[in-house]
């Protein structure tokens, strides 16, 4: 817990992991402004395109990174 006497803690941050996350908060403005409901059966045909599919290899070595490190724990 912060007094508000303590000095602030330092963060060390990687350039990669500051373009990742600025690239997710421009996706997810995109993704908030152009959805459109889909059923099960429309997104089949949406798993054909580049950009879904660049997404879910994002998404799936994201998901790896993070269970490396909660595995760790």
């Amino acid at each position: 817990m912060c007094s508000g006497l303590d000095p602030p803690s330092t963060v060390a941050v990687d350039e990669n992991a500051v373009e990742g996350m600025n690239g997710s908060v421009g996706a997810f403005s995109a993704a908030q402004r152009d959805a459109e409901s889909m059923g099960f059966l429309s997104t089949v045909p949406a798993l054909r395109t580049r950009d879904v599919r660049a997404g879910l290899g994002y998404l799936v070595t994201l998901l790896e990174a993070l269970g490396r490190r909660v595995g760790n724990r």
